[in-house]
């Protein structure tokens, strides 16, 4: 089994994805250190917006039923 809980989701049947922030060599190397801060990052959080932007996606999708609103 995978380290990410998204394999145990998809072992169990569901459907699991994991979202990540770059390409593999692309990555940040202090990612959930102590070094992961804002100073870090050239102290913007543009990066940061654009994951929080697809983790509200994922919310409004999740949040839809499948049926499609009558005209």
């Amino acid at each position: 089994m995978g380290c990410a809980a998204t394999a145990w989701w998809h072992q169990q049947g569901y459907a699991a994805t994991l979202p990540f922030e770059s390409r593999f060599n692309d990555y940040n190397p202090p990612i959930h250190t102590s070094g992961d801060t804002l100073a870090n990052m050239g102290k913007q959080a543009a990066h940061a917006l654009q994951f929080a932007c697809l983790a509200l996606s994922y919310a409004v999708e999740l949040g839809q039923d499948g049926r499609t609103a009558a005209r």
